[in-house]
């Protein structure tokens, strides 16, 4: 959930933030993005290959990691574990810059949090999870998803609920 070249407003709030957020300390972005081959007669997800693996901005670095997905048929525990493999290898691949890293602040419950807290227990940094919604409403009622979403909500250092219906689910499970 952060702006690319291909798609400019995804998460715009997010980017917000980081701004603002880096006038006071040094911001990293890590946005895995679906690895999809540019093949252009699939116009719909052929803009995926299109994003940098690496872009500098005048504020920060943003890295977009690439991670198996299937348009239509990747079900949420298929993404978060693709997910969270990619991240893994590319954590080894920036491990300096984890262990620099004072905080890990992800902005979805799944597959963003979960991952966040497996990446925080690796490198020993706190973790803080901001649920926006979807991420949590849509899946909490699924058997291995809300395993997915109980453990990270319970192993994070921080979550942060902008809405009582929010807040009210995650008490509930």
């Amino acid at each position: 959930m952060f702006p690319n070249l291909q798609n400019p407003i995804s998460g715009i709030w997010v980017r917000n933030q980081a701004d603002a957020l880096s006038e006071y300390c040094t911001i990293t972005v890590v946005s895995p993005t679906p690895y999809f081959p540019s093949i252009p007669i699939f116009k719909r997800f052929y803009r995926y290959g299109k994003i940098p693996k690496q872009e500098k901005t005048s504020k920060m670095m943003v890295y977009h990691p690439r991670y198996l997905w299937f348009p239509y048929v990747s079900s949420t525990f298929f993404i978060t574990s693709s997910y969270l493999l990619s991240l893994l290898i590319f954590s080894r691949q920036l491990h300096q810059e984890f262990k620099r890293t004072s905080l890990i602040h992800a902005h979805a419950i799944l597959p963003d949090g979960f991952c966040a807290v497996i990446l925080g227990a690796i490198f020993k940094k706190p973790v803080i999870i901001t649920t926006h919604g979807s991420d949590l409403r849509y899946n909490y009622k699924k058997m291995i998803e809300a395993a997915l979403i109980r453990f990270s909500a319970r192993k994070a250092t921080v979550v942060i609920s902008p809405h009582p219906e929010l807040s009210e689910i995650l008490k509930r499970i």
